[in-house]
């Protein structure tokens, strides 16, 4: 009898071990830059006791170590330091079959496969998650630089990952060929991306353009709208070059001042040397006027004849 009980309850612990599985999404998993993610697992059956669970979510590509829960708490010791404090679970849930993962400030090296392993004293499972990183893009920045002949208009922002990234004409045709665009990777593992379109002198007096940025992974579209004018092209010409010409004309009457400035010193200095010149020649000639011997002449000479 004790033989038949063994084997029954043998045989009830192999249906509760063959009915224990571990769910996760079977489609990747899309978190987004600086948000938290949620990344669900949950076990069956829920009626099963947790008593003695193991919980634990490491990545499957790097077998780094996201999180650990077993002895009824978290265990962080062999954690990667990447998840220091940006992972957890939900120990109150544990109870109703939720193992899921939450993972805070998420970054674009969270992406990869991850495991999520559920062991009991009666059984054990484990899934797979797919998590792909994307990142809103930001609102696009536009820069207009005004050449010689020509106009550009760029478009700068960033996100991830590479967004589709097109230019309209005011007949809605297509003409992103015409434009010049690339993507690079900034420091933070994002793309910033820069579009630039050149609009040449022989355009029309005025036309509308739109720049549109698609991020699908996010299902985020951003379109603006410009016109662009020749008239307010020249004005704006005309605006910038003015303050230029109002200081080469300053320039100019400076040095015109210094000049005259200058030459009036020049001229002062010539007439006062003329000047002084003259007296000296006048003070020379009264001398040779009033001389003892002129005097002494000139007074014999009107001496009366007396003999």
């Amino acid at each position: 009898m004790k033989n038949l009980l063994g084997v029954f309850v043998t045989f009830g612990f192999s249906l509760m071990a063959a009915g224990f599985e571990v769910h996760v999404p079977r489609e990747p998993v899309t978190v987004i830059h600086g948000h938290y993610a949620v990344l669900q697992c949950s076990f069956t059956p829920s009626a099963m006791s947790t008593e003695g669970i193991v919980i634990t979510w490491q990545r499957d590509d790097t077998n780094e170590v996201v999180h650990s829960y077993y002895y009824n708490k978290e265990q962080l010791s062999k954690q990667s330091h990447r998840y220091t404090g940006r992972a957890s679970i939900f120990p109150e849930e544990i109870k109703r079959g939720n193992a899921s993962l939450k993972l805070e400030g998420v970054r674009p090296e969270d992406s990869g496969k991850y495991m999520c392993f559920v062991s009991t004293k009666q059984a054990d499972a484990n899934g797979i998650i797919s998590v792909k990183f994307a990142a809103y893009y930001k609102e696009p920045v536009l820069v207009i630089e005004l050449g010689t002949n020509a106009t550009l208009f760029r478009f700068e922002s960033q996100g991830f990952p590479q967004a589709v990234v097109s230019w309209f004409d005011e007949q809605h045709k297509d003409i992103s060929f015409q434009a010049n665009t690339f993507f690079e990777k900034n420091a933070d593992g994002l793309y910033s991306v820069h579009s630039t379109l050149e609009i040449g002198e022989s355009s029309a007096d005025s036309l509308n353009f739109t720049f549109r940025i698609r991020n699908d992974a996010l299902e985020q579209s951003l379109s603006r709208i410009f016109v662009f004018a020749s008239e307010v092209k020249t004005e704006t010409k005309q605006k910038t070059e003015s303050p230029v010409a109002r200081n080469r004309w300053i320039v100019a009457l400076i040095l015109l001042l210094i000049e005259f400035t200058v030459i009036l010193f020049l001229v002062k200095a010539l007439l006062s040397k003329h000047r002084t010149l003259l007296e000296h020649e006048k003070r020379h000639q009264n001398k040779q006027i009033f001389s003892p011997l002129t005097a002494s002449y000139n007074k014999s000479f009107l001496l009366p004849n007396v003999l």
